[in-house]
């Protein structure tokens, strides 16, 4: 699925994937590792590529003089509609697919907030919105749409501003990555900056009424800001074990969402880049080399229960920009 944003007018671009059964990864040393993904993985197919067969202009679910964000895209009945955020008109929309080649609006829900991220579970559409007043007064609340009615059936408070939510595989929760971002233009924009970030886990017990909240504090892990995690992305395993970067802080953590218990957590390292152009002066020139630069992992993903990848963006003093695959107990001890 690919996003483009940053235009007036954006469009959801669908795609059909198929995959491959094994890759070649990094692991905790400076040598690279054939990690095998089993059956159950998305990774499951010898030949691997993408397709691109149709394409969805965001503004057909409002109008074509508005400016829209489409961002994140979560699917739903089975497969036949896409649910995405669109943080310029504060809405969620959704697009029918199911005739993949000619994807049509299927109506949006006024969230009356920023929406940072999306996710389903069954009939459920979980979208966590923004409504901070600035980085110190930080707030936030989940919204549960029924897909169905297109109705808001209920709202959650959240502990702060979210980024990212995403439900495990078994249905039974819901991690929400409390962020509470940095301001960039405070000082030189380096953390720690309170308010703390921090985990949320959302346990879904039959109707939204019943569910409950877990706070998991993710303060005092990482080596360099320990007091402002900046907590970013998130992923679930079958397990119910969910993957955290924590970016700024360049570094990964493991939680048990049964439990909220820390099952591991690590620096995500650093990475020699050779034959890169670091220059910013017009030229293309693969020249140039970089020491020691900080991962700093925004996405995250597993690959199957003992093995995820991170996608290395940097934010603040690093970023590979490229990819990293690791196990589950990784220490980081060794790493690169």
């Amino acid at each position: 699925m690919v996003i483009k944003k940053g235009l007036k007018k954006t469009a959801i671009t669908l795609a059909m994937v198929s995959a491959t059964a094994s890759i070649t990864a990094c692991n905790n040393t400076n040598d690279t590792e054939t990690v095998n993904i089993n059956s159950n993985s998305a990774i499951a197919s010898v030949n691997q590529y993408f397709q691109r067969v149709s394409s969805f202009p965001v503004f057909q679910n409002s109008d074509i003089a508005n400016k829209t964000v489409a961002e994140i895209v979560a699917s739903a009945n089975d497969g036949n509609t896409l649910v995405y955020t669109d943080g310029k008109l504060g809405k969620i929309g959704f697009v029918d697919i199911s005739d993949i080649n000619l994807p049509t609006a299927a109506g949006s829900v006024d969230i009356s907030g920023e929406p940072s991220s999306v996710a389903v579970v069954g009939n459920y559409a979980l979208a966590t919105v923004n409504t901070s007043l600035d980085f110190i007064n930080t707030s936030g609340y989940l919204v549960v749409i029924d897909i169905n009615t297109k109705t808001i059936i209920a709202t959650i408070a959240l502990a702060g501003q979210p980024d990212s939510i995403a439900v495990s595989p078994d249905g039974q929760y819901a991690a929400i990555a409390i962020e509470n971002e940095r301001n960039e233009e405070l000082g030189d924009g380096a953390p720690p900056q309170a308010p703390a970030g921090l985990l949320q886990i959302v346990k879904f017990n039959d109707i939204p009424a019943n569910w409950t909240l877990r706070d998991v504090s993710l303060s005092g892990l990482a080596d360099l800001y320990a007091d402002d995690p900046e907590t970013e992305f998130i992923d679930n395993n079958d397990n119910n074990i969910a993957v955290i970067t924590l970016q700024e802080n360049n570094h990964i953590v493991l939680i048990d969402l049964s439990d909220g218990s820390i099952v591991n957590h690590f620096s995500a390292g650093t990475v020699d880049l050779n034959n890169i152009d670091a220059t910013k002066d017009g030229l293309i020139k693969l020249t140039e080399n970089l020491s020691n630069v900080l991962r700093e992992p925004d996405g995250v993903s597993w690959l199957d229960n003992d093995h995820f990848a991170t996608a290395n963006e940097g934010d603040l003093n690093g970023g590979s920009r490229g990819f990293t695959m690791r196990p589950l107990h990784d220490t980081g001890a060794k790493e690169k």
